[in-house]
């Protein structure tokens, strides 16, 4: 599914609302644990709200976090390097935010901005700092396996919600 494509339509934007919040609530504290040892704001909750307020103007109900993905929704893992591999993910989507805010074309899209002003607010110097931060702290082959899991987990639990319905 392409996504940036359908956030044009309405449907389409409150299908992005919707992965946005689960994967959120699935992925913050590895998100917000990075943020803070890259002194970074932590800023899942934040942005859970938003998107909250989003669907809430939008008349969307969010989804299930753990909206069929297969594997573990939510790895038990515990390590710095793995989630330093889901910020990347979710740091990064900040930067193609702003792709995706100038195709949500839609009216209703128009009226429900509050996770895209936000997250748009500062992202390059915040994705500068993260990166400058990661280098630093991502260092060994073991390290950047695990980063690179992360990653993948972000990535899969995307793809596996796109790949739903989003109507339970």
């Amino acid at each position: 599914m392409e996504v940036a494509a359908d956030v044009a339509a309405a449907d389409g934007y409150r299908r992005f609302l919707r992965v946005m919040h689960a994967t959120l609530a699935n992925f913050g504290a590895e998100l917000d644990a990075t943020a803070r040892a890259a002194d970074l704001a932590a800023r899942s909750e934040t942005l859970l709200g938003l998107i909250e307020v989003d669907l809430a103007a939008t008349a969307t109900p969010a989804v299930d976090p753990g909206l069929g993905v297969v594997g573990p929704v939510r790895p038990n893992v515990a390590d710095a390097p793995f989630g330093a591999g889901v910020a990347y993910a979710l740091e990064g989507s900040s930067l193609g935010a702003e792709v995706l805010r100038r195709r949500a074309t839609d009216a209703e899209a128009k009226r429900s901005t509050a996770y895209f002003d936000t997250v748009l607010t500062g992202r390059r110097d915040r994705w500068h700092r993260y990166c400058t931060w990661l280098d630093n702290a991502v260092r060994t082959d073991e390290d950047r396996r695990a980063a690179a899991r992360g990653a993948k987990a972000v990535f899969t639990y995307v793809n596996g919600c796109l790949r739903q319905p989003l109507d339970r």
